[in-house]
């Protein structure tokens, strides 16, 4: 973003990674270099002598006096070998391993797509001064608004913990002896099932709808919960407070056409009907003094965007 004091509250690293290998080039997350090196030295000197004598000296003495006779034989030998070996051996042995690691954060990830749509005007300013008839289906865009408290699917859920608070059974005890709604086939226990089962499809994969105002236009953001930053607490917690989001439009309604916040559930004109059947259930509560949580509208009606947000920045 243009201010890098800004504080990023969300981001999508699966949708962040996989369109930054298509906007650019890709990243490296890993380089090792290897460096061996091997040296041996050997030297040999040698020096090998042979002194060799050899001496006889003979006589031989042969007397017939008295048929005697004398042999003398005197030999000399010398031998004389010198031998002088040096030998000089040296051996270097070198290996020398170097990693080096370079991992990008997420965050710098994050701004070097945002840095390649811009350069490949790719993406699209909008704001409540911006005008929709300028965005379509398909455009990446960078939306500038305030977070609203607006939840469908916090509504359910406060809905199911009331129902199952006070008890399903004691809600129909108190209808039944006052002779209100005897003759209907939606009671209490019915109503607490059906809820809690509607939460359920809601919160499939941890996600759930969030909505931006940009003026007066409404804009749903599709968010999962695991992408907020850990260290920001809940997606409310920014309530009124200016945001600015980047991420792809997937539909663009017009004056005609509504965004129904039941819409996860496969069956979003069934149980808007079926939450408006409970409408007396929920007067009999209020008139016996409990407070109810305020039901939002369950369509977003008119110009309005559908949004999978990629980042989203405070």
């Amino acid at each position: 973003m243009a201010d890098a004091l800004d504080l990023l509250i969300y981001l999508d690293e699966a949708l962040t990674k996989n369109l930054n290998s298509l906007v650019i080039d890709g990243y490296i997350e890993k380089r090792t270099s290897k460096f061996i090196e091997d040296r041996t030295l050997s030297a040999k000197t040698g020096n090998e002598g042979s002194n060799q004598h050899y001496g006889e000296d003979r006589c031989i003495r042969d007397e017939r006096d008295g048929y005697k006779g004398k042999n003398f034989t005197e030999a000399d030998t010398v031998t004389t070998l010198n031998k002088d070996n040096q030998s000089v051996e040296g051996t270097r042995f070198i290996r020398r391993e170097e990693e080096l690691t370079r991992i990008y954060t997420t965050f710098e990830i994050h701004q070097q797509l945002l840095q390649g749509l811009n350069e490949a005007n790719l993406i699209k300013e909008f704001s409540e001064y911006s005008s929709i008839d300028s965005i379509s289906a398909g455009d990446y865009i960078k939306l500038s608004g305030n977070i609203t408290n607006e939840s469908m699917v916090s509504y359910i859920d406060s809905l199911s913990n009331l129902l199952s608070s006070l008890g399903t059974d004691n809600l129909n005890c108190i209808c039944n002896s006052s002779n209100e709604l005897n003759n209907s086939l939606i009671n209490y226990n019915t109503m607490y099932k059906q809820v809690d089962y509607l939460k359920s499809l809601l919160t499939v994969n941890n996600s759930q709808d969030m909505i931006i105002k940009c003026g007066n236009i409404d804009v749903v953001l599709t968010v999962n919960n695991n992408n907020f930053v850990s260290t920001y607490a809940n997606i409310y917690e920014g309530e009124e407070c200016p945001c600015t989001v980047v991420g792809k439009v997937i539909r663009k309604c017009d004056s005609n056409h509504c965004i129904h916040l039941l819409r996860k559930s496969g069956q979003a004109n069934f149980y808007e009907n079926f939450l408006s059947c409970c409408s007396p259930l929920m007067q009999k509560l209020s008139s016996n003094g409990i407070y109810l949580p305020e039901q939002p509208r369950f369509k977003v009606p008119g110009e309005s965007l559908l949004v999978v947000p990629i980042s989203m920045i405070i």
